[in-house]
């Protein structure tokens, strides 16, 4: 359309102003015209070229108002990478693995027991010295008899007199074998049927406190389930020991052959003493028994293909990106393993060792308890 009595309007802007209050934080000011009249929101600028792709974010330097150079902003690395060049975050997630119960009736010699669980670092002999605590706990219980009939005042008094004694036990870390100990437990489990009362070559059950052997179970069972949820947490993790891996994986196994069988065994053979025992027997030993060989298997493995010395084989590897719903590394949801694993991830893989026997070194005492030297160190 035309319209002839408007082309001769002009239009002019000397009075129209131009005002921008603020940019966004990212953002640089500057000003356009040699007056600082024309104002202008501007993204930084910078020279990344050494960085990964999208590992970095470019952001303003110091008192940059007007200036928007290389020299002055900033290549920053996003959360999860690190290094000159962003490259992927080691994350060290470390936290206390001993929690202590002091024995009160120790008057000079303090014994203590310790309970380990699986979210963090802990060397083998560590963990055998735990097995040595239980086979401690296992022959020096001691259950006082009581004139009460009370089912709860039995439970109570079997739970106070559950006490453990190092006074006269001296170990040190060339006999903390794990093998040993697995030996041990199963020795002690084969010979406890001789410690029940035999009469006309039948086990006859004198309790006359109510079946608290089904209270103690159930117990045990509930523990072991929420140790499984505490667990599952471990294989959201970059690197993960085969060892780690191994263990947390025999706590399912424990969970179906050892309180699970007891906690049926208890209700379905209740009338049957004699094989009610037997098979509760069997049960442990084959729950101990497979503990044992998964825990070496991947050892012995090692050894024939002459992978000893190869630190990668001792590690489970993890691939980790960044999970866009719950904008997190360790949620698990994008974690896959690493089927080949290349030069820089072997580096990673030593790294790790250094920094795990860096931060955790023990020391064992004549009592047969373990100290924690060092509990933090700068990474």
């Amino acid at each position: 359309m035309d319209f002839p009595k408007y082309k001769n309007i002009i239009f002019e802007h000397k009075n129209v102003n131009i005002n921008i209050t603020e940019c966004d934080d990212d953002d640089i000011l500057l000003y356009m015209d040699d007056k600082n009249t024309i104002p202008a929101c501007q993204q930084p600028r910078c020279n990344c070229k050494n960085y990964s792709s999208n590992n970095y974010t470019c952001k303003k330097g110091n008192n940059t108002n007007n200036i928007n150079n290389e020299k002055f902003n900033i290549c920053k690395c996003n959360s999860g990478y690190s290094g000159d060049t962003c490259d992927p975050l080691l994350e060290l997630i470390l936290k206390s693995t001993m929690k202590k119960k002091i024995n009160e009736k120790d008057d000079k010699n303090i014994s203590s027991k310790y309970l380990f669980d699986n979210s963090t670092y802990s060397n083998s002999s560590v963990r055998s010295a735990n097995l040595t605590n239980i086979l401690n706990a296992f022959e020096n219980v001691n259950i006082t008899e009581t004139e009460n009939d009370d089912q709860k005042n039995f439970i109570n008094s079997f739970l106070s007199n559950n006490e453990l004694d190092n006074q006269n036990r001296k170990d040190s870390m060339d006999n903390l074998s794990m093998s040993s100990n697995y030996k041990n437990i199963r020795n002690y489990v084969k010979h406890i049927e001789w410690k029940k009362e035999l009469v006309g070559n039948e086990f006859i059950f004198t309790c006359k406190y109510g079946n608290t052997e089904l209270f103690l179970t159930t117990i045990e069972d509930v523990l072991v389930v929420s140790l499984i949820f505490k667990l599952r947490k471990i294989f959201k993790f970059s690197l993960i020991l085969k060892e780690m891996y191994v263990l947390t994986l025999t706590v399912y196994l424990w969970v179906f052959i050892g309180p699970l069988v007891d906690l049926t065994s208890q209700l379905a053979l209740e009338n049957f003493p004699v094989i009610k025992i037997y098979f509760c027997n069997i049960a442990l030993i084959i729950c101990y028994e497979l503990m044992f060989i998964s825990f070496y298997l991947d050892k012995f493995y090692c050894l024939i293909t002459k992978n000893g010395n190869n630190r990668s084989k001792y590690v489970k590897f993890f691939n980790n990106q960044k999970c866009e719903e719950h904008s997190s590394y360790t949620c698990g949801c994008t974690t896959k393993q690493k089927i080949s694993i290349t030069n820089e991830d072997k580096i990673l893989i030593n790294n790790y060792f250094i920094i795990i026997n860096d931060i955790l070194k023990f020391k064992n005492v004549f009592t047969g308890k373990i100290e924690l030297l060092k509990s933090t160190t700068n990474v």
